[in-house]
């Protein structure tokens, strides 16, 4: 697809390539040309594709407000590994408020480390800390409906819902599993790692109720309700 004088590279369905490819050979427009048409994007080069597929017409998807570019957010398990590590670095304080979680990871995010713990961080590479590499993401991280808030919140609906925490009360939590060695170790090594733009982290723990995580999951559109009740 594309973008100004960007180009991206896609995946297709075998149906949608097989006619894209028959409306290619038909019009002699280029696949670009014809996705750009079909989602109601004009331009010099395939304005005249209504000539010759009629039967198409520009299906218009967008608003008549520009696109807005998602913001670049970090993995979900990175997130879930900042909130889960505080049970082992202050095993005293079993029960742990949502501020309290907030801002242990808003430090982390901003300093690379938690309080009393300089000395296990990232391995220095440019200095950078995870609030540089997501910038928008982190903005107004104070304000409650900021895209930093809606995450943590529902990062915390998931890790309830799977039962590795449990809330005693509202806005208070305590770990629901006895994590193996080897799994403190994995979500440890996980937020060790050095800040990094576009980090992909597959989910490698299971579930106490015997899901496993999932690999995709949809947590900064989320309705008020939902962060609601997490508190």
């Amino acid at each position: 697809m594309a973008s100004n004088s960007m180009n991206y590279t896609t995946r297709l369905s075998s149906k949608a390539h097989y006619l894209l490819t028959s409306l290619k050979q038909k019009t002699g427009y280029s696949f670009i040309n014809i996705i750009d048409y079909s989602l109601g994007i004009k331009s010099i080069s395939n304005n005249e594709l209504n000539n010759y597929i009629p039967s198409i017409g520009p299906k218009v998807i967008r608003s008549s407000v520009d696109f807005k570019p998602l913001i670049s957010k970090p993995s979900s398990f990175l997130i879930d590994s900042f909130i889960l590590i505080p049970w082992k670095y202050y095993p005293n304080e079993c029960i742990k408020s949502r501020q309290t979680i907030f801002d242990l990871v808003r430090c982390k995010f901003s300093t690379g480390f938690f309080p009393g713990f300089e000395h296990i961080t990232f391995p220095v590479i440019d200095n950078q800390c995870w609030s540089e590499i997501y910038t928008k993401w982190f903005k107004n991280n104070l304000y409650r409906q900021s895209n930093f808030n809606v995450f943590l919140d529902n990062r915390l609906k998931f890790l309830l819902t799977n039962g590795f925490i449990l809330r005693v009360e509202p806005g208070m939590y305590k770990l629901n599993v006895n994590f193996s060695d080897e799994e403190w170790e994995l979500i440890e090594s996980i937020s060790k790692l050095p800040p990094q733009d576009g980090l992909k982290i597959p989910y490698l723990l299971k579930s106490p109720k015997g899901k496993a995580w999932p690999l995709v999951h949809n947590d900064i559109f989320v309705s008020k309700d939902i962060n609601e009740q997490v508190q």
